[in-house]
């Protein structure tokens, strides 16, 4: 339900509001949408150059390595995982959030494969 109502919105809704953005793509994540996942990815690593974007630059990069780890692009999900490590603060709420969110999927996929 919250998928089809973020997917129903329009992109005005999501302009300026990366949070709003993280949220929309974990929900794609979790509903299996992952091209569409990616795609919009895509679109906020092009706008990490803006100085408003750059704090969010960690979870950009964290989101876009679980994508590519649930697509099974292990050699693309550690190049993204190495760039989360070079824009997140050590210890910070993003590392801790996103660990813990990850964890128990990542976990069953390596058991599955």
């Amino acid at each position: 339900m919250l998928y089809r109502w973020l997917r129903d919105l329009p992109e005005t809704c999501f302009t300026g509001k990366p949070r709003t953005q993280f949220l929309y793509v974990k929900v794609m994540v979790e509903t299996n949408e992952m091209e569409l996942a990616q795609a919009r990815l895509r679109l906020m690593e092009d706008k990490l150059s803006d100085p408003e974007w750059k704090p969010y630059a960690g979870t950009v990069h964290f989101l876009s390595a679980a994508v590519s780890f649930y697509r099974r692009d292990f050699r693309r999900a550690n190049e993204y995982f190495e760039m989360f490590d070079r824009h997140t603060p050590e210890g910070s709420y993003v590392q801790m959030i996103e660990a813990n969110w990850l964890l128990k999927p990542w976990h069953e996929l390596l058991i599955l494969s």
